[in-house]
C-alpha cells in the first residue's frame, strides 16, 4: 500500500490566559466526508511540505498562510484503504480563518481533541496529544 505524504497545518492563536486556540474544517468529499480535521493535503512530485501547505490552505480556504510555520513533526498514520505520512506544522494565526468554513476550538494542557464533541478524523487525535505536550510539558505551561 502506498504512503501518501501530506502536509498539514495547525493554526495557533496565543490566549491571554496562557492557552491556545486552532482551527479545524470538515471534510466536503472522499471516503472521511464529514469528519474534521486539520487542514492541509498532499504533496506534490517536486513540492515541499511548507509549499504543498501554503498551496493547499489557499486552495481549501482562500487564506494565505503570511507567517512561517515550524515543524511539529513527521507521523505515520493507517486508514485501512490508505496510509498517509502527515508532515505538520504549527502555523501563526491568520484573522482570515474566521471568514473560512471551520471551526475554532480550544487547546489547553491535558485536551485530547475529544472535548471538541466533532468527529475528528482518528490521525488528528495524535497531533492534538503532540502538539499539547509541546505547548504544555516540559516548562512551557
Amino acid at each position: 500500500m502506498q504512503l501518501v505524504p501530506v502536509a498539514v497545518a495547525i493554526f495557533l492563536k496565543s490566549k491571554s490566559d496562557g492557552t491556545h486556540d486552532t482551527w479545524v474544517q470538515q471534510r466536503t468529499y472522499g471516503s472521511l466526508q464529514g469528519q474534521w480535521e486539520f487542514p492541509g493535503g498532499k504533496i506534490e512530485t517536486n513540492e515541499s511540505p511548507w509549499q504543498a501547505l501554503v498551496r493547499e490552505i489557499k486552495e481549501e480556504t482562500n487564506v494565505d498562510v503570511t507567517g512561517v510555520g515550524k515543524a511539529l513533526g513527521i507521523y505515520p498514520h493507517d486508514y485501512g484503504d490508505k496510509r498517509v505520512l502527515l508532515h505538520v506544522f504549527c502555523v501563526p494565526w491568520e484573522e482570515a480563518l474566521l471568514q473560512a468554513e471551520g471551526r475554532v476550538v480550544p487547546l489547553s494542557p491535558g485536551v485530547s481533541g475529544k472535548e471538541w464533541n466533532i468527529p475528528l478524523l482518528p490521525a488528528n487525535f495524535t497531533l492534538v496529544e503532540h502538539l499539547c505536550r509541546a505547548l504544555y510539558s516540559e516548562g512551557n505551561d
